[in-house]
């Protein structure tokens, strides 16, 4: 017999019988436009970690009701954007919550570098009126223009994508996976760790190189210094990261939709088209390319575009 849930505390209780205030919303907007300090979000800390904890806690001894189950959702989405305010991440930046009233197919979404959840609104309220649940969240972009000793850092940003996989996986009866750059990358990448049931990879950054100056200087560094195993720069990290996400594509037999721009000439955006054909062979893959200058940016995408998206996913 499998045993009752633990009993939450009081305030663990209260936020299970009663959602907390909606995570976006243009009053909050209206706020940020005024320079108004979100006065809720500077309370939450060890009392929102806490009773994370214990929601997480009653989760996992199973028995859970949807409506516990959408509390601890919520206020993972809190204590992102508490951590996101401590930051200084602009408020319209900021981690975005869209849930429906029942579990139901759901998605993550993960911006591009130098971008914010402003630019996924769009897309994410299109998906959120069709039916599904959706978490688009910041990573660690903003803190990683000096890696450090790691040869691994990238897998910091990944570490946080698993992370909100994990946090959106608790109301969702599946999770795709949407990425845009960067984000595409460690979409395919998440889909080698978690339970990926489609990703989509808009504008991947397949096409990352050195230039012939910082190749000089890393040879340099491994005649001189003897380093060979310390990568130098974010550059080197997004190459690292590119290698895994193509190795994870793959070994994984995820549905997957890739959006590139088709460029002919030497530019990183070229590159990376040249890498998204190569992988139309694979199977469950579908492949769709851009003329130049056809869309900006991943908030202008073309109607028909859109649609295409909105299809894949229902039919993965």
């Amino acid at each position: 017999m499998r045993p009752a849930p633990e009993p939450v505390s009081h305030r663990g209780a209260a936020l299970a019988a009663q959602p907390g205030p909606p995570l976006h919303s243009s009053s909050e907007s209206d706020h940020a436009s005024r320079g108004t300090p979100l006065s809720l979000e500077r309370e939450y800390d060890v009392q929102l970690s806490h009773t994370i904890w214990e929601l997480e806690r009653a989760v996992k001894r199973g028995g859970a009701s949807d409506t516990l189950r959408r509390s601890l959702v919520e206020a993972h989405a809190q204590h992102l954007r508490h951590l996101e305010d401590i930051a200084q991440v602009p408020r319209p930046q900021r981690s975005l919550l869209l849930l429906q009233q029942r579990p139901a197919e759901s998605v993550l979404l993960l911006p591009a570098e130098q971008s914010g959840c402003e630019d996924l609104l769009p897309l994410a309220e299109a998906l959120h009126g069709r039916g599904w649940g959706v978490l688009a969240s910041n990573l660690a972009y903003r803190s990683l223009d000096s890696p450090g000793h790691s040869p691994t850092y990238w897998q910091t940003v990944a570490d946080e994508a698993e992370n909100r996989y994990d946090v959106i996986a608790h109301y969702a009866t599946q999770v795709a996976v949407v990425g845009i750059g960067m984000g595409a990358l460690l979409a395919l990448h998440l889909a080698a760790t978690r339970r990926v049931a489609a990703v989509v990879a808009l504008f991947p950054t397949f096409g990352t190189e050195s230039t012939w100056f910082e190749r000089l200087r890393t040879t340099l560094r491994r005649i001189v210094l003897r380093d060979t195993s310390t990568p130098h720069g974010w550059k080197h990290q997004r190459q690292l990261a590119a290698h895994a996400a193509q190795e994870a594509a793959g070994k994984v037999s995820v549905p997957l939709y890739l959006l590139a721009e088709d460029r002919k000439d030497r530019s990183e955006s070229a590159r990376s088209a040249r890498a998204v054909q190569r992988l139309a062979h694979r199977a469950a893959t579908q492949v769709r390319m851009l003329r130049p200058g056809e869309s900006a940016s991943i908030r202008d995408l073309p109607p028909a575009v859109l649609d295409e998206i909105f299809t894949f996913l229902r039919r993965k």
